[in-house]
């Protein structure tokens, strides 16, 4: 980034008060003696945090803090709030707030002149994060710890410790103004760039015409402001071109203008988003969806290039270290006695055996071990090497994550460990240490907040935090894998011929598929993906009498209204589908809920040469994913064979042209499960 340039149109966008053009920022730039081309300086300005463009079509922009100027929005006190006679800022005051501006050190004016004053609270870790939430968690930290340094090990120590931080004092307010739960503030900017606004109670809108024309327009310019910049920016960049989006639009109403919805009800609304971290920020995104475009997909390609040539097979192996956690561990071995190339590869592996596709992968695989340690070693000098302690410090408290990793692998707790708030947090500190360990193999020494020397003061906060959350994560996975029928004794291998049948559907939609009998649950449900022409961004399960067979099963749901649920992991298709006509139940996707049923027709003996799975036989197309079910599917179809529905292009542009419901193209199922089960 050309940091004098973001100067200078800062400069610039400071001293102006009204429209200008992009013709008018080039002149101004180019008299402070910066040439760049019109293009670049336009994407310039689209990032700058103090300009907003409102004429997207002749490329005007205005600064922020004319374009907010008089907007209003509303803020909705907790119940607790209310009762402690405070507000806590946090995000709230986002997009009508300069980032330059602390949200703990805003003007709030009263309805009688006076300025709220501020207070210290200590308040609990849930309320504060949902208060910082479109921060993101890194943004999240920042703001703690500006706030209050002691806040970042008090809540690291413990999960249920309370954070100390700036918030706005109206105990008079609220019982002057007879404030209930369910009022809220009705802001109104007077300075976006200092940060002063004044306030006044508001009740809950009774006008449904109006709060559901303002959703409506909200909707319109949240889905916009997503769709134009993908994963660029962050909450308060989207927020801002909704509020741009909603004004460029006639036939939206003002989302600035009394509103009848906070966007924290609003969001609650939006069933479909929610915020996302993405790398050190934060953004609205569709939730089931990762924020990955074209160019994320090129970076990580570039990444991919970077890295070391062991990392790729560290992924296949399912080992949770990269070849710079690898080479720290080597430095230790031979700062303390030289080890072995053999001794450093059962330290990251705990001594587990580890399988390889070929024994040509397992050869190249030690190949590149073994130079990797010869480079290490004629490298490294133990003598000369000023963070020798430090590292071996940090990798012990690795080896306690790394063992952690592999006993929840163990248990097999996969997504529903992945998805739990204590593994990402615990994630994030194992990220931590990794990246430390890495900046100790650097030559040369560091100075400053990143230096080596000062991330050693991490230790004690980050051998606590690791032992603590590894404590809550085992204790949380089940210790072993519940009982499962035992599989019927096969002394020759068998092939299912099952019909997958997408149940409701008029005409049937189905596939035939051969799949061998011992195969596992998880794999029928590849099969049944690759086959029909689902994607597999959902969740599924299957179900057999009471019982429900998922990946990842809840046991609070074990015995209630005379259910059970059971782990699928490692559960085989014969021990559900035993004798010809057995059914099973699968179902994709809980939001739409496409339900199949699962038909054993024939058992036969494999073909020889043949390849399974395969399937032989299919009618119909596939709906496409996130079309909402069955009646989705079918109005999808309806407003397609209707050039004159309003709604015809929209839906036209969504699913990708048109849809024939009849076509099934039995190569390509074929294709697809040759991918999927290659």
């Amino acid at each position: 980034m050309n940091e004098k340039l973001i100067g200078v149109i800062d400069d610039f966008a400071l001293k102006v008060t009204a429209e200008f053009s992009l013709l008018d920022l080039r002149r101004y730039v180019r008299k402070r003696g910066i040439t760049i081309s019109e293009d670049e300086l336009y994407e310039y300005a689209l990032s700058s945090d103090l300009i907003i463009e409102v004429d997207t079509f002749d490329q005007v922009f205005l600064p922020r803090s004319v374009f907010f100027k008089g907007a209003q929005f509303r803020i909705t006190p907790l119940d607790a709030e209310i009762a402690g006679g405070y507000l806590m800022p946090g995000h709230r005051f986002m997009p009508f707030l300069s980032f330059a501006v602390f949200p703990g050190s805003v003007r709030l004016s009263l309805p009688d002149g006076s300025v709220a004053a501020v207070r210290r609270a200590s308040l609990p870790r849930e309320q504060v994060m949902m208060g910082l939430h479109f921060f993101g968690p890194a943004a999240a930290l920042e703001y703690l710890i500006f706030d209050e340094e002691d806040n970042a090990q008090g809540l690291i120590s413990s999960p249920d410790a309370e954070a100390l931080l700036t918030v706005f004092d109206l105990g008079e307010f609220y019982a002057s103004s007879r404030f209930r739960p369910g009022d809220s503030l009705m802001l109104t900017v007077q300075d976006w760039q200092k940060g002063e606004y004044s306030l006044e109670r508001v009740t809950p809108s009774l006008d449904a015409v109006a709060a559901k024309k303002w959703v409506e327009s909200m909707d319109y310019a949240m889905n916009t402001a997503i769709d134009e910049f993908g994963p660029d920016g962050d909450c308060n960049f989207q927020l801002a071109l909704a509020m741009r989006n909603a004004e460029e639009n006639p036939e939206c109403v003002s989302l600035m203008s009394s509103p009848p919805l906070s966007f924290a009800a609003y969001f609650n609304l939006r069933k479909d988003l929610t915020v996302k971290a993405v790398d050190d920020r934060a953004l609205f995104w569709d939730r089931d969806e990762e924020p990955d475009d074209e160019e994320d997909e090129l970076l990580d390609a570039l990444e991919n290039l970077m890295e070391g040539e062991l990392d790729a097979y560290f992924r296949d192996l399912g080992l949770s270290v990269s070849e710079g956690e690898v080479e720290a561990y080597m430095r230790d071995a031979l700062f303390h006695g030289g080890g072995s190339a053999e001794s450093v590869l059962g330290r990251v592996t705990a001594g587990r055996h580890v399988l390889f596709a070929s024994a040509e992968d397992q050869e190249e695989f030690h190949d590149l071990w073994s130079v990797l340690w010869d480079e290490v070693r004629v490298e490294y000098d133990p003598a000369a090497d000023p963070y020798a302690e430090i590292r071996s410090r940090f990798l012990a408290i690795n080896d306690k994550a790394l063992a952690t990793m592999r006993e929840l692998d163990a248990r097999g707790t996969g997504l529903k460990i992945a998805a739990n708030p204590t593994f990402l947090e615990f994630s994030r500190f194992t990220a931590m240490i990794s990246s430390a360990l890495v900046l100790f193999n650097q030559p040369g020494e560091e100075e400053g907040e990143g230096s080596p020397d000062s991330i050693a003061n991490m230790i004690p906060l980050l051998d606590e935090a690791i032992d603590r959350l590894s404590d809550q994560l085992l204790e949380s996975a089940p210790k072993n894998k519940p009982k499962v029928k035992a599989a019927k004794k096969n002394d020759r291998q068998e092939i299912y011929q099952l019909k997958i049948s997408l149940k409701g559907s008029k005409p049937p939609i189905w596939r035939r598929i051969l799949i061998p009998a011992e195969m596992e649950l998880i794999d029928l449900h590849d099969a049944i993906q690759a086959s029909m022409g689902w994607d597999g961004y959902h969740l599924h399960q299957f179900k057999q009498g009471n019982t429900f067979y998922l990946p990842e099963p809840d046991d609070e749901f074990t015995g209630f209204g005379g259910f059970d649920t059971e782990d699928s992991s490692g559960v085989r298709i014969d021990q559900l589908l035993r004798t010809e006509k057995d059914k099973i139940e699968y179902e994709y996707d809980f939001g739409d809920s496409w339900d199949h049923e699962v038909l054993l027709e024939k058992v036969l003996e494999p073909a020889a040469g043949a390849v399974y799975p395969v399937c032989v036989k299919g009618k119909g197309a596939c709906p496409p994913e996130d079309c909402g079910g069955l009646w989705g599917y079918y109005n999808l179809l309806e407003i397609l064979g209707d050039p004159e529905d309003e709604e015809h292009e929209g839906m036209l542009a969504w699913a990708g042209g048109p849809i024939d419901p009849a076509a099934f193209d039995l190569d390509e199922a074929n294709a697809r499960l040759r991918e999927w089960f290659k």
